[in-house]
């Protein structure tokens, strides 16, 4: 089973937000101890939302797509770990659930429907991320073969808010 504490703990570690070209980055993050391998392919939003007071500024999203953590055995390769779920991530503000049983954010492919996959704030985790909880193949799979992806989400105190990803060329197996 994954672990959200520990993806939440190497992901706030060594991947800032605001340092992220806009172009997919794929990196590996090796536990030596437990000789264990984990895959995050991620990409940063192209546009910047501003929450204004108290936050005083904007916010980029990082959209992450990642493995479990795993033995790599024989001659198996960390390119080939296969992806399992995907989070996205502020640096500032915090997402908020309009309901209190369901939350749900909505994402537009290329020029498409807009759809609504159920996402998941984990509690006593950073109020900065929230997990694709439902559906995750149907996401993964609509990254592979679309150009350009829209995600709405409610922010706390802002309402609802829209970032942009150019989702060409996902590098993701």
């Amino acid at each position: 089973m994954i672990s959200l504490r520990n993806i939440l703990l190497i992901s706030a570690l060594t991947l800032p937000v605001t340092t992220l070209a806009a172009e997919w980055d794929t990196r590996y993050s090796k536990d030596e101890m437990r000789e264990t391998t984990q895959k995050f392919v991620q990409l940063i939003s192209e546009n910047s939302v501003d929450f204004g007071y108290p936050y005083g500024g904007g916010t980029q999203a990082l959209l992450a797509v990642y493995s479990e953590k795993e033995k790599l055995k024989g001659d198996k390769k960390p390119e080939s770990l296969k992806l399992v779920s995907a989070y996205l991530r502020i640096s500032q503000g915090q997402f908020f659930c309009e309901d209190a049983e369901y939350c749900y954010m909505s994402a537009k492919f290329d020029d498409g429907d807009i759809e609504q996959f159920k996402i998941e704030e984990v509690p006593g985790q950073p109020v900065g991320y929230i997990y694709i909880f439902d559906n995750f193949d149907v996401f993964l799979d609509k990254l592979k073969t679309h150009k350009k992806l829209t995600l709405e989400v409610f922010i706390y105190n802002a309402g609802k808010k829209q970032f942009k990803f150019n989702i060409e060329k996902f590098p993701g197996n």
